[in-house]
């Protein structure tokens, strides 16, 4: 089946997204993981030709709940994606739900990174290696899987990143890899610019290095997007501790103190 090009930036909808990434897989753009970059960039051949690549990465801000849908659909059109994680956040990774997401995540072929928040992390060099290493160690154990890429998060707060450049970790902004790299993201539920539809010119990027935020394309035709981090964000954030309150209440209901404090309070 013919797909049509993209035109105009998409909307921030599963429907909307499912065309965008089939709309790149029909112009030829091969999907790879992000720790590829790395060897990639020691090809000179793939550099150079038209051969058309792209990194499409998520970083995960907010809450894992729902993600699912996008890693399914792209496993679905056959590409990979890199997932970024972070274990500092309000959604916590270690909750069975969400081990349970980023297991399938890795059982569909995509790969889980590091999201690592700087402004929690100790400015003498040595404690921060210790906590990145901590924390992609972490990571690792519920993936099941060596954590190989890193990325910071909220970059533009503008804080001098140590771990950028290292042979350790494959970081997608790691000068050593921007060589004929274009880089897209859809931060803030926002596009900066119309870049994204020059994938679909006859003079395209080559290598592509995409971002967006599943949490961003959940909802189905709210655009605006304070509506949309009240009415579908919202709730999402707060759907595992409102299910977390309402078992813990099923406890209280059959727990043998409840019952044996309700029992002298009747007397």
């Amino acid at each position: 089946m013919s797909i049509k090009p993209i035109s105009c930036l998409p909307d921030f909808t599963i429907k909307s997204y499912r065309e965008l990434i089939a709309a790149l897989v029909q112009s030829n753009y091969q999907f790879t993981l992000v720790r590829n970059l790395a060897n990639d960039t020691l090809k000179p051949d793939l550099i150079s030709s038209a051969h058309r690549v792209i990194y499409l990465r998520h970083d995960i801000d907010f809450y894992l709940n729902g993600v699912d849908q996008i890693s399914r659909l792209e496993a679905d059109l056959g590409v990979v994606a890199t997932y970024y994680v972070l274990l500092t956040e309000q959604y916590n990774p270690l909750h069975p739900t969400n081990i349970k997401i980023i297991r399938e995540m890795v059982s569909q072929g995509h790969e889980i990174g590091l999201h690592y928040d700087l402004t929690l992390y100790p400015t003498d060099l040595s404690a921060a290696n210790e906590q990145l290493a901590w924390e992609a160690d972490t990571l690792s154990r519920i993936t099941k899987r060596p954590v190989t890429t890193i990325v910071t998060h909220q970059p533009f707060r503008g804080l001098p990143d140590p771990f950028r450049s290292q042979d350790h970790y494959v970081h997608p902004h790691d000068p050593r890899y921007q060589a004929n790299l274009t880089y897209i993201s859809d931060s803030a539920r926002s596009w900066r610019d119309e870049n994204l539809l020059k994938c679909f010119t006859d003079s395209p990027p080559q290598r592509l290095l995409l971002n967006t935020h599943p949490e961003f394309w959940l909802g189905h035709d709210v655009q605006n997007r304070w509506v949309y981090s009240e009415e579908v964000m919202y709730p999402n954030i707060t759907a595992i501790s409102e299910k977390s309150l309402r078992d813990q209440q099923v406890v209280w209901q059959n727990h043998i103190a409840t019952q044996l404090h309700d029992a002298r309070e009747v007397k």
